[in-house]
């Protein structure tokens, strides 16, 4: 049986209703991430697709579409209460819609997510390094959100996963976007200060 692994939220401009936008199953050998189409163009999943082929050639197996709730009719109660944006509770649950959503299969990298590891100098400097270094080599592309838990690790080995911001911005956004990430991870960020920066 696949697991739920993580969900995103989205709130609709026209209505303000708030949408379940991203899902992540688990099926043990690969992952199934979902789109809501209500939320996320068909044009940013081809973009996604394309790109992610270019930089991690058969790391995805399969796309398509399918129905959330057809297929998952129970997750729907199984969605947390929301904050509105005053900090108010709402007890309105973020609705599913039965409408189509796309699908993304990728395999399973093998390894621990960096952020299981313990966070010493050691490994912010290593993190570090490897982003810049996947900058430089995937350059005009960029993956775009480093967070320890898109970086798994084996052995001496780092490999990101998780494409959903795949980009193809400047070099110069992304690696301020890698500064902010880096600053903004639990128990990493003071010891981002002192990590040797070969960029600036």
């Amino acid at each position: 049986m696949a697991n739920l692994k993580k969900r995103a939220f989205h709130k609709l401009r026209d209505s303000n209703e708030m949408l379940v936008s991203r899902l992540c199953y688990d099926h043990g050998d690969f992952f199934r991430k979902l789109y809501n189409s209500r939320c996320i163009r068909k044009r940013r999943i081809d973009e996604v697709v394309e790109l992610t082929n270019q930089v991690f050639p058969n790391h995805i197996i399969e796309t398509g579409t399918t129905m959330v709730e057809r297929d998952c009719p129970d997750l729907k109660f199984e969605l947390p209460v929301r904050h509105t944006n005053d900090n108010r509770l709402s007890n309105k649950l973020p609705q599913l819609k039965e409408d189509e959503w796309f699908y993304i299969d990728v395999k399973r990298v093998p390894g621990v997510m960096a952020y299981s590891l313990p966070k010493t100098p050691e490994l912010a400097q290593r993190v570090y390094d490897f982003c810049i270094d996947n900058i430089n080599k995937w350059a005009p592309i960029y993956h775009g959100d480093w967070n320890l838990d898109n970086i798994i690790v084996d052995g001496d080995k780092m490999t990101l996963i998780d494409f959903d911001y795949i980009n193809t911005n400047t070099r110069q956004e992304n690696i301020e976007k890698l500064d902010r990430k880096m600053k903004e991870i639990d128990q990493l960020g003071k010891l981002y200060e002192n990590v040797q920066r070969s960029c600036n």
